[in-house]
């Protein structure tokens, strides 16, 4: 099942390297070390560095710690097991803007290594979207103050906590 998983690319990397560089999402792939060994233009523009300075890094070198956590447990899940692996993560970019992202993530073989080839997909926009519709939903347009949707939403939250150990009072 795991071989059914796997990519198998042409020998030239640089056959490679034109084929991705024509993708609109960013595309990169990555080593068991987690090293960036190659990446097409709408990588570098996604992340806001130049080709030679993700080549050869590390997430541990470019992103913030508790994001290289998450990168490196779903990409060891991936070499482990053969098996795609998608998720929603956040990712800080070169200007320090976290953004929200669906990536993919696949085994490949490239000239007999075994690479992590990885899609991204940014969401962000639809999730300043929905933060946006929510905030207005719950608050008045003129003043940005709270409205009577939101007091009964959290009335109704507080009165599903009320027990005889945990009562609840209303001014």
């Amino acid at each position: 099942p795991a071989e059914q998983h796997m990519i198998n690319f042409p020998d030239s990397f640089a056959t490679v390297q034109t084929v991705i560089d024509a993708i609109p999402n960013p595309i990169f792939a990555k080593d068991r070390s987690h090293q960036i060994v190659l990446l097409n233009n709408s990588a570098c523009a996604f992340f806001g560095h130049s080709r030679e300075t993700l080549l050869s890094r590390s997430d541990s070198e470019l992103f913030p710690s508790e994001q290289v956590r998450i990168f490196h447990a779903a990409d060891d899940l991936v070499f482990e097991s053969g098996v795609e692996n998608e998720n929603e993560e956040q990712v800080t970019d070169g200007t320090g803007r976290i953004r929200h992202v669906i990536t993919r993530k696949r085994m490949a073989r490239l000239e007999g290594t075994e690479y992590l080839v990885v899609s991204v997909t940014d969401i962000s926009a639809s999730r300043e979207a929905e933060a946006q519709n929510r905030h207005m939903a719950f608050h008045d347009p003129l003043t940005g103050l709270p409205n009577r949707r939101l007091f009964e939403e959290k009335l109704d939250t507080c009165l599903r906590g009320v027990t005889a150990r945990a009562p609840l009072a209303i001014l």
